[in-house]
């Protein structure tokens, strides 16, 4: 559904998802998803938040959009994303440059060549497609990654993939340690990463078929807000929009203000600085404990989040981190006020119900076709590889798929 809070954003971030949306006659929910998850990666380089229970968090976060083909996900990622993009293709086009002069100094000198490439790698912030490790190794040289595409079976159906364990530590800001014999060991203290993508459905349920993960309790999923609104497919009509004076005000103040953040970071970052700490008001403080217990409280059997721990558990750091984010977008304060916090609940809101309407308990019938598809793959393989033909119900119970053992299912 698409009954994003659209209210929930402040009159600034409304009117830049209301131009957006002109622009792209893309669902409302894709178009905030898209803002949301992006400001965070712009914030990241630059803000942590002190949650009320004394930890500290990053204030990155992964956004996620399931929609049809055509419904607009490119077309929102090149209004959104762009800013941050052509923030750093300058700083790429500015160490090219730089790297070229140092090419005739080093001619000859592969060893120091190699060490200067090793201490300073070329700037690689966004990234749609590469191996876990490589995004790794571009986050040990500067402040955070965004991970993003609109095509997001890039990253669930390809190399990413398999390294989401490693990217739900970067959610966390656990720590990353890596040891490769292609390159040195290094270890990331405070790890920071966003990601967006945006994906088809069947995309998205080949990947959680493929590895037989349903969506509570695999962990990627449980730090993701994703939202999957209806398709305007077939309703939208071209309409010439506005070109006149202060046509493109909002978008042009989102670029500006985004392109602000990113120089903030990227200078401290370069001077060793530490981050800026975003903490909350003490109204501030009350509401979130407050909603912290509340959830806590719906967990339990016959709770209406029963069935969405994991993804529960988080909704409150989820709220801190949006909450900050907007707080220093729309103000550049970095206490997070109580009206600020209850925005963010509210947009939580929309997450929680998204989540259980995406990944919710499956029906019965799904879960009986699952076991029989799990039990049928596995009678084939017995066949063809051992050439049995026949089992005893003990032996399945013993040998047969896992996800079947000791399960009167079976």
């Amino acid at each position: 559904m698409d009954d994003f809070p659209l209210y929930a954003l402040s009159s600034t971030l409304e009117n830049i998802c209301n131009t957006t949306q002109e622009r792209t006659q893309a669902p409302m929910a894709m178009v905030a998803t898209s803002l949301l998850t992006s400001m965070s990666a712009v914030n990241q380089n630059l803000l942590v938040v002190d949650l009320p229970t004394g930890q500290r968090a990053p204030v990155g976060q992964f956004g996620g959009v399931v929609g049809d083909s055509g419904s607009g996900k490119t077309a929102v990622d090149n209004v959104i994303v762009n800013p941050i993009r052509q923030f750093y293709w300058e700083k790429s086009d500015k160490w090219r440059a730089e790297n070229e002069s140092k090419k005739s100094s080093q001619k000859g000198k592969k060893k120091e060549r190699k060490a200067d490439l090793d201490d300073n790698p070329e700037p690689r912030f966004i990234f749609s497609e590469a191996t876990p490790e490589a995004v790794i190794y571009q986050h040990k040289n500067q402040p955070s990654i965004f991970l993003n595409s609109a095509e997001g079976g890039i990253i669930l159906n390809g190399r990413a993939a398999k390294g989401l364990p490693l990217f739900c530590d970067g959610w966390s800001g656990s720590e990353i340690s890596m040891d490769r014999r292609s390159y040195p060991s290094f270890t990331i203290r405070h790890p920071c990463m966003a990601i967006l993508i945006m994906i088809q459905e069947g995309q998205h349920n080949a990947f959680l078929k493929r590895h037989k993960a349903v969506g509570l309790g695999f962990g990627f999923f449980e730090r993701t807000e994703f939202c999957r609104p209806k398709s305007l497919v077939g309703n939208r009509r071209i309409e010439a929009y506005s070109t006149g004076e202060g046509a493109n005000f909002w978008i042009d103040h989102y670029t500006r203000r985004t392109t602000e953040i990113l120089h903030e970071g990227w200078d401290r970052h370069q001077n060793e600085a530490p981050k800026l700490i975003v903490t909350f008001s003490e109204e501030a403080k009350k509401t979130w404990i407050g909603f912290s217990n509340w959830i806590e409280g719906e967990l339990r059997k016959g709770g209406q989040y029963e069935h969405m721990r994991g993804f529960a558990t988080k909704a409150p750091n989820n709220i801190a981190r949006r909450a900050a984010n907007m707080q220093y977008f729309l103000t550049g304060d970095t206490v997070i006020s109580d009206d600020m916090l209850w925005r963010s609940i509210e947009i939580s809101y929309y997450y929680l119900e998204e989540h259980l309407r995406i990944f919710g308990p499956p029906q019965a019938i799904d879960v009986i076709d699952r076991y029989a598809e799990e039990l049928f793959d596995w009678l084939v393989n017995q066949l063809n590889a051992r050439g049995l033909s026949s089992f005893k119900l003990t032996d399945l119970y013993r040998l047969g798929p896992s996800i079947l053992r000791l399960r009167d299912d079976m």
